[in-house]
């Protein structure tokens, strides 16, 4: 009787912890609150309200629970990341302090929500990824839809009111995305995904292949070189993945290769070269008056860096002006206007209150201090990893190895924005999710491995 009980208990407790429910509430949250036609809402305040208070509950009960969750790889370190910022925030209290404790908020649901899970059996671990998954691809297909139908009739709008693009603007496709970088980065994960469900699943692989299309066609529109760039590592690092179980030969892998290489290089900018064509036949008049198809020759001709390098600059100023424990976060407007008034940053027509770089963001918000344990939790996960690596077994290598792929393209693209710590975006859920996977193991992993941090 006792043991039924014990076995109900565990039972009920893998219901409310079941690894995919609050992942997909999350990510739709910060889905929408990237999606122009979304963002900004009044109702918006209710999911908000909503995912913060189950997140909350969540926590809690991780909490009280916590021997499950004590080995997990690296969680010794993101507690000293999030006490870090904590104390920045303390420092900084002056430039005001309700602003940090709602992204304390958040930084604490990714790094102790998120990313920390129970070892569950096998089977349990893969529908969570799937479930995920799939809601990735059903999100990314909906905004790709809208935003390409957007393209095609050479739809721009603005909502001043919420301060929002939409449609076709600067010479870039912003379609539904609140951001084209932004926008373009989740299509590359959403093309990681669709071939993880396609070597998972094995079904809807018409589908999913023109999901990834839909995809492509995104990132090359909207014209975001940060999307590019993380399209060709994650697509090129993919390809060499399944490079072994390519048939036909040497040769047949190198066309291969040379052919994914054509597709995620110069076609990009072959079909927008099309795409500009074909507006100026159609839409003649209101081409000369406007210039709305896409181009961004101009605008970086100025700055090849599109301000960012410039933008870093100043980052680094700061970090040397706070080389301890920073500035914290979302005190850095503020903060710039009074300290650095010339900067960079600061005098550009839209005032920034980021560094489009996440080392730089860490390195300014919480100093060397902040900088130092994500170096060392990027050293301490890498090594797991490389041990990791040689045990996988041939059949569920790719199965394994994308969720690190998506962590790595996520990470290559925070390079280039803001992404991952501190702000909500659909791509820092993500990353964190799936680098909370990766380490997923039978419930017996961490316990034969030697030190854990």
């Amino acid at each position: 009787m006792d043991m039924l009980c014990i076995l109900q208990k565990e039972q009920k407790d893998r219901h409310i912890e079941n690894g995919w429910w609050f992942p997909v509430m999350y990510f739709l949250l910060a889905g929408l609150s990237f999606n122009s036609l979304t963002a900004g809402r009044p109702w918006m305040k209710w999911l908000i309200a909503g995912t913060a208070i189950c997140g909350g509950a969540l926590l809690l009960w991780r909490l009280l629970h916590w021997k499950e969750y004590r080995r997990m790889p690296g969680l010794l370190l993101w507690i000293l990341f999030f006490s870090s910022y904590a104390l920045s925030s303390l420092l900084n209290a002056s430039y005001g302090i309700r602003e940090n404790l709602e992204a304390m908020v958040w930084l604490g649901l990714q790094l102790f929500v998120l990313y920390p899970h129970r070892q569950d059996d096998v089977e349990k671990g893969w529908k969570a990824e799937e479930r995920f998954s799939m809601v990735i691809v059903l999100y990314t297909t909906v905004q790709a839809l809208v935003s390409l139908a957007m393209l095609s009739v050479g739809y721009g709008g603005v909502d001043s009111e919420r301060g929002m693009y939409i449609g076709l603007q600067l010479g870039r496709l912003w379609g539904s995305y609140s951001d084209p970088n932004y926008g373009a980065i989740l299509s590359c994960v959403s093309i990681l995904c669709s071939f993880w469900l396609i070597r998972r699943t094995g079904k809807k692989k018409v589908l999913l292949f023109a999901h990834i299309g839909l995809q492509y066609l995104y990132i090359i529109f909207s014209y975001s070189r940060s999307g590019q760039v993380c399209l060709a590592a994650s697509v090129g690092i993919t390809f060499l993945c399944y490079w072994p179980q390519i048939s036909g030969g040497i040769k047949r892998k190198l066309l291969l290769l040379a052919l994914v290489a054509v597709i995620v290089g110069p076609a990009c900018g072959w079909i927008r070269d099309g795409y500009n064509q074909l507006h100026l036949t159609v839409y003649a008049a209101e081409y000369q008056e406007k210039k709305d198809g896409l181009h961004r020759e101009d605008e970086l001709e100025e700055d090849i860096t599109n301000g960012r390098l410039a933008t870093w600059k100043d980052g680094l100023e700061v970090w040397k002006a706070n080389p301890i424990f920073g500035i914290s976060y979302r005190n850095i407007a503020p903060y710039m206007q009074e300290t650095f008034p010339d900067a960079s940053m600061v005098n550009r027509e839209y005032h920034l209150n980021t560094f489009h770089n996440m080392l730089i963001d860490v390195a300014v918000s919480q100093g060397s201090v902040g900088l130092i344990l994500v170096l060392a939790a990027v050293c301490f996960l890498f090594r797991r990893f490389i041990s990791m690596f040689s045990q996988w077994k041939d059949e569920d290598f790719l199965l394994r190895i994308i969720p690190a792929l998506i962590v790595i393209t996520i990470g290559i693209g925070s390079m280039f924005v803001s992404d991952i710590f501190y702000i909500n975006t659909p791509t820092s859920v993500a990353f964190w999710f799936f680098l909370g996977r990766f380490w997923w193991r039978k419930r017996d992993f961490f316990s034969d491995r030697g030190c854990n941090v």
